[in-house]
């Protein structure tokens, strides 16, 4: 193996799995913009690509240095969480007026439209970047939480005052979808159709993800609607009070209230940067079908190019080549100044390295996101082809969601991850559902099958194989 692969394999890292191209998520992790507003960055993401799945690892020693970075500038200033999400979306406002003018790609000549690719990364990457810092903080606010908790309480009766500790008090933009999505489906026929068309434009970026973007349209958007069974706006002032009680019993310290004060404004920031990623995304997909039309490109092709690569490539006519050999399996190693790209032998033989199978393991331990118990069937979903065979019933097994896992989990009787914490996708979007949800087992992607049936005990933060 390459000597830089067999390293970051060896590496101690977190690793986060997806339904992905690499032109669209390398891009989006971009380090410069994390190193330039912050002050500090990853050594290294590495994404590891194939079959329309995505790994991403993260070095878990960054993920404590910067922890540490970031409590230590929040004992000085309680305001640096506030203060960094400003400047985070007054970068993101800047680079919003490029994406809106994308939207509509298909009528930038086709030289300026080469031209504003070769450049996108900064641009794409700002959606992240200074928010890099919530992958280290979250998982550093869960575990000094569980540590203000030790010794009062154990098992059940802990898992479930955690999850309340660390849900959400702010509405989510799945919340705000799902609601209009009500109001379509009780309204008179006669206005629907109007509806939608707003809904359009106030969410034409919700079916975005890493894998790439798919446009709606009034007739999805009704058909979608139609299968709303009911809604219930969240019921955020007894969720306080119920913190409030739990402050109380677990005698928490000033200090200690801030953790989950921060845990809050955390969660909130994440959702509200998946919506800006997504913006951002949508931006990139329409760059992608602009340039699919103009030189009869195949858009899975293009996805596997990040944006720099493709004026050349384009030029060259190497587009289809380079995208036949990233298909097979492909590592981006990034950098704050530099990308390297690995495929064929190299790509093999990193992923096995990372990707070792685990056997003879009947329970799978992990946190407590939604609380509840469920049985089911297992399905494994990586990739936008396992989430549409997805079934009424069945547990979802997944590295971590996003976004557009949402139709899947609607059907679900669990949701099992990999990976995540308070402030994952799963997590949120569970707790909404008021379906069980256990994150961050680490393993059930590697130990759990399709069609296994499991009883997910979310109170214990336990998933267990029947047989």
């Amino acid at each position: 193996m390459n000597p830089e692969l067999q390293k970051l394999a060896k590496q101690e890292g977190y690793i986060q799995g997806i339904a992905a191209k690499p032109g669209i998520l390398s891009s989006v992790g971009v380090l410069k913009t994390m190193q330039q507003g912050l002050g500090f960055a990853f050594e290294t993401i590495v994404g590891v690509y194939k079959e329309g799945y995505g790994q991403w690892k993260y070095p878990e020693k960054n993920l404590k240095e910067h922890a540490r970075i970031v409590l230590g500038k929040l004992a000085k200033n309680p305001n640096y969480l506030e203060e960094k999400r400003a400047q985070y979306n007054q970068e993101f406002e800047n680079v919003n007026k490029l994406f809106k003018r994308l939207y509509k790609a298909e009528g930038i000549p086709k030289e300026e439209l080469l031209r504003i690719v070769n450049d996108f990364e900064i641009p794409l990457s700002t959606t992240v970047g200074i928010s890099h810092l919530l992958e280290s903080i979250s998982l550093r606010l869960e575990k000094d939480i569980r540590k203000a908790m030790k010794g009062k309480a154990s098992g059940k009766e802990l898992n479930q005052d955690f999850a309340i500790l660390t849900s959400p008090t702010t509405r989510s933009f799945f919340s705000k979808k799902e609601q209009v999505l009500w109001e379509i489906n009780i309204a008179p026929k006669k206005e629907r159709e109007k509806l939608a068309k707003q809904y359009i434009t106030d969410f034409f970026w919700i079916e975005s993800g890493y894998a790439g973007s798919k446009k709606i349209t009034v007739e999805s958007v009704l058909n979608e609607a139609s299968k709303m069974k009911s809604f219930q706006k969240p019921d955020f002032e007894e969720l306080k009070e119920k913190k409030e009680q739990l402050f109380g019993k677990y005698s928490f310290s000033e200090e200690e209230k801030r953790l989950v004060k921060w845990t809050e404004f955390s969660i909130d920031w994440q959702d509200d940067r998946k919506e800006k990623i997504l913006r951002g995304v949508y931006a990139l997909s329409s760059i992608h079908w602009a340039l699919s039309k103009r030189y009869n490109l195949e858009v899975n092709h293009l996805q596997q190019l990040m944006p720099h690569e493709l004026p050349k490539a384009i030029k060259e006519k190497k587009v289809e080549e380079i995208a036949k050999r990233r298909l097979n399996g492909s590592v981006l190693v990034l950098r704050a100044d530099s990308v390297d790209v690995f495929t064929g032998k190299e790509f093999e033989e990193f992923y096995k390295a990372i990707n070792k199978e685990k056997k003879d393991v009947e329970t799978i331990n992990g946190n407590s996101a939604s609380l509840g118990t469920a049985t089911g069937p297992v399905r494994i979903c990586t990739t936008l082809e396992s989430l549409e065979k997805f079934r009424e019933g069945e547990i979802l097994v997944a590295s971590m969601t996003r976004p557009e896992y949402i139709p899947a989990m609607k059907k679900a009787a669990a949701i099992v991850t990999d990976e995540g914490g308070v402030l994952c996708h799963a997590a949120i979007v569970s707790r909404e559902l008021g379906i069980p949800c256990v994150v961050g087992t680490r393993i059930a992607t590697k130990v759990l099958k399709d069609g296994e049936v499991v009883e997910v005990r979310a109170n214990h933060g336990m998933v267990r194989k029947i047989k």
